[in-house]
C-alpha cells in the first residue's frame, strides 16, 4: 500500500503538475520584457491570473478545458477588481442583435487590453506544457526563452539576468523530471524503487541545480569576446550602438569580484553610486571666446537608483549646412540679453560620442568634420 501511495504521489503531483508550474514561472520571467510598457494595473491582473493559474494546475491533473475557463473567468473578475469597470446592465432582449452588440461593445471597451493580455499570458502557459512534454519540445522552449530574454537585455534598458538565472532553473529543474518521467515509462520495478526514497533523487538534484545557478551568478564579469552581428552592423553605419549595461561607464574587476565606474562620459546613467575610478586622458580640445560649462545632454528623470531621459522626447532635424535658430523649451524670456559665443570643439577620444558638447543652448552649427554628417536631431529640452 505504501508503494502505491508513494508512486502515486510521484506521479500525479511531481510527474505531472511541476512541468506545468515550471512553464508558469517561465512566463512570469517573459512578462518582465514589458517593464515600462505595462501598467501597473496590467501587471496585477495578469499575476492575479497567474496565482489562479498555478493553483488549479496544482490541484488538478484533469479537465483541461474547465480549467481554461476557469482561469479567463478569473482574469475577468480581477480585470473588473483594478479598474473602474462601470456596469450598465443586461440588455432587454438578447434576440435583439443591436441591444446585444452595445451590451458586449460597452463592457468589452472597458475590459480591453487587459483581458487580452491576461487570457493569452494563460493560454502561453498551457502551450508551453504541452509542448514541453518531452525533451525535445522542453529544450526548444528552455533555449527560446533564454534568448527572447537576452535579446531584450542586450538592447532595451533592462536588467533581466536574474531573470533568465529564474528560467534555466526551471529549464534544468523540467529535465530532470521528464527524465524521471522516461525512467518510469521504460523501467517500471527501478522507478517504484526509487519512489519510496524521494529524497535520494531530489536532494542530488537540488544540490547540483543550485551549484550551476550560483555559479553562473557570482561569475566575475568578463570583456566582451565576440561582437553581436547587430553591434557590428550599428558600427558599420556609423551610428552609435546604445549601452544598457547599468554601470554608467567602463567596468574595471576589482579585489572583490565588483564592477567599478570609471570616470567619462556615458549616456547610461540609471544606476549611479559605488566604487569610482578616475580618468584623467584628455576628451576634448575647445577654443572658445567666453570660458563656459560644457554640456551635452541633461536628464529630467531620477528614479530613486539613477536618472533617465522622458519618454518620446520632441526632436527637431538639423539640415546640415543651414543656419536655422534651433528652439529651446523653455523658450528664452524676451528682453533678456544675450552673447555671442563661437566655440570650436575638437575630440580627441577614438570613442563615439552620440552628442555634440556646447556652452549653454546652441543655436547655429556651421561646421562640422565627422565620418557620419547626417541623422543630427536637435532635443530643444536637453
Amino acid at each position: 500500500m505504501r508503494s502505491r501511495i508513494s508512486g502515486f504521489y510521484w506521479h500525479n503531483l511531481v510527474l505531472e503538475r511541476l512541468p506545468r508550474l515550471f512553464a508558469l514561472v517561465i512566463v512570469l520571467q517573459l512578462i518582465q520584457c514589458f517593464q515600462g510598457y505595462w501598467w501597473e494595473e496590467t501587471y496585477s491582473i495578469v499575476y492575479a491570473a497567474l496565482t489562479v493559474t498555478a493553483l488549479l494546475e496544482l490541484l488538478f491533473t484533469r479537465g483541461l478545458l474547465w480549467r481554461f475557463v476557469v482561469q479567463c473567468a478569473a482574469a475577468v473578475i480581477f480585470v473588473i477588481a483594478k479598474t473602474p469597470f462601470v456596469w450598465a446592465g443586461w440588455p432587454e432582449s438578447w434576440r435583439v442583435w443591436e441591444q446585444v452588440r452595445a451590451f458586449a461593445v460597452f463592457h468589452g471597451e472597458q475590459l480591453h487590453p487587459f483581458i487580452e493580455i491576461a487570457v493569452i499570458t494563460v493560454i502561453l502557459v498551457h502551450l508551453m506544457a504541452l509542448f514541453g512534454k518531452n525533451r525535445s519540445g522542453a529544450i526548444f522552449v528552455i533555449v527560446t526563452s533564454i534568448a527572447v530574454m537576452a535579446a531584450f537585455d542586450s538592447f532595451f534598458p533592462l536588467e533581466l539576468w536574474h531573470n533568465i538565472a529564474w528560467i534555466v532553473t526551471m529549464g534544468l529543474s523540467w529535465l530532470v523530471i521528464l527524465h524521471l518521467s522516461q525512467l518510469r515509462a521504460r523501467h517500471p520495478e527501478s522507478w517504484y524503487s526509487l519512489a519510496q526514497r524521494p529524497f535520494d533523487i531530489a536532494v542530488p538534484a537540488v544540490l547540483i541545480i543550485s551549484l550551476v545557478l550560483l555559479s553562473g551568478v557570482f561569475m566575475p564579469r568578463a570583456p566582451v569576446l565576440l561582437e553581436d552581428p547587430y553591434t557590428i552592423w550599428t558600427e558599420a553605419q556609423g551610428r552609435e550602438v546604445p549601452s544598457f549595461a547599468g554601470e554608467g561607464g567602463v567596468l574595471t574587476s576589482s579585489g572583490g569580484g565588483s564592477g567599478s565606474s570609471q570616470s567619462g562620459y556615458s549616456r547610461d546613467d540609471r544606476t549611479i553610486g559605488g566604487g569610482f575610478e578616475f580618468d584623467f586622458s584628455p576628451v576634448m580640445t575647445v577654443t572658445t571666446s567666453e570660458r563656459s560649462y560644457w554640456r551635452g545632454e541633461s536628464k529630467a528623470v531620477y528614479t530613486g537608483k539613477g536618472w533617465g531621459d522622458r519618454r518620446n522626447p520632441e526632436l527637431f532635424p538639423f539640415a546640415f549646412g543651414e543656419k536655422p535658430s534651433l528652439p529651446i523649451v523653455p523658450p528664452r524670456a524676451d528682453g533678456v540679453q544675450t552673447k555671442q559665443v563661437v566655440q570650436t570643439v575638437k575630440i580627441l577620444r577614438k570613442d563615439k560620442l552620440p552628442v555634440l558638447f556646447a556652452a549653454g543652448p546652441a543655436s547655429t552649427l556651421t561646421d562640422l568634420k565627422s565620418d557620419n554628417n547626417s541623422g543630427l536631431l536637435w532635443n530643444p529640452e536637453e
